[in-house]
């Protein structure tokens, strides 16, 4: 059984080589000195986001495709970021898993086909795109754009501190605050349902909810200032409003075919 192998090559450390003890699976890593921001194009990887050391970006991947598949990772250098990417010559049996691992405060964007993106306990700016997979993310502080097909979103303990946006096309939304977002947030989904908990911090903002009336609903812990229908293009909606303190930031909550719910333990 191989192992690894290191090399030196244009500034970075690269590690190739089969994993020992598990028959079929390989692995190959890179170690950057920190870039401005890092992007994963994957075609069906998962991938895991965390924080790393000061001033290192770190990529991890493991593959379990056979060598015919003709499985592929790689990395290219720009002026401020970095770039990994896979390929995948035949649609054979097998995964990859990525794991990024950035210092506080790093851009981060991955996009990926039906493979799952998760993250915790970071301080990032984070793009992600999956067609298919899960978006699952626990205790970010930061900026967030989430956007999947037919995969939920699932954000726990979230620490908003720049605009922020979670969209799906058919699967649930649901956000979870830590402290009362400092920025604009956005939940949009076309066919599925919305959440957006403030846990045991006061709402504060001007809130718009949206469903249509013949399909959805809208709730609030907290009574809405407004709550009116409007027909658009031949569709009834039901659209609630709410405004607390300052009424900044903005937060909308919409969805065509499903439930609206925003909720707070202190009203």
């Amino acid at each position: 059984m191989r192992t690894f192998q290191a090399f030196v090559a244009s500034g970075l450390l690269v590690a190739v080589g089969a994993l020992a003890g598990c028959s079929g699976a390989h692995a190959a890593r890179w170690v950057f000195a920190a870039r401005s921001s890092v992007e994963l194009q994957a075609k069906d990887g998962s991938c895991t986001v965390r924080q790393g050391a000061q001033g290192e970006v770190r990529v991890d991947v493991s593959w379990t495709y056979p060598s015919e598949a003709g499985y592929v990772p790689d990395s290219v250098e720009t002026a401020d970021g970095l770039i990994f990417t896979e390929a995948l010559e035949k649609a054979l049996p097998g995964r990859a898993a990525w794991t990024i691992s950035v210092p506080p405060g790093m851009r981060v964007r991955v996009s990926t086909g039906s493979g799952d993106v998760r993250a915790s306990q970071a301080l990032i700016s984070l793009t992600a795109r999956s067609e298919s997979g899960a978006l699952r993310l626990d205790r970010i502080e930061g900026g967030l754009v989430l956007s999947t097909d037919s995969g939920a979103i699932d954000v726990t303990g979230f620490t908003a501190t720049d605009e922020s946006a979670f969209g799906s096309n058919s699967g649930a939304v649901g956000v979870s605050l830590a402290r009362p977002p400092a920025a604009e947030l956005f939940l949009f989904t076309d066919s599925g349902s919305l959440s957006l908990d403030y846990g045991p911090n006061p709402l504060t903002g001007s809130f718009h909810l949206e469903s249509r009336a013949d399909a959805g609903s809208i709730t609030s812990t907290v009574p809405l200032d407004s709550v009116k229908t409007e027909d658009r293009n031949g569709e009834r909606f039901t659209v609630g409003a709410l405004r607390r303190g300052s009424g900044e930031p903005t937060v909308r909550l919409l969805t065509r075919s499903g439930r609206v719910s925003l909720s707070t333990a202190r009203p």
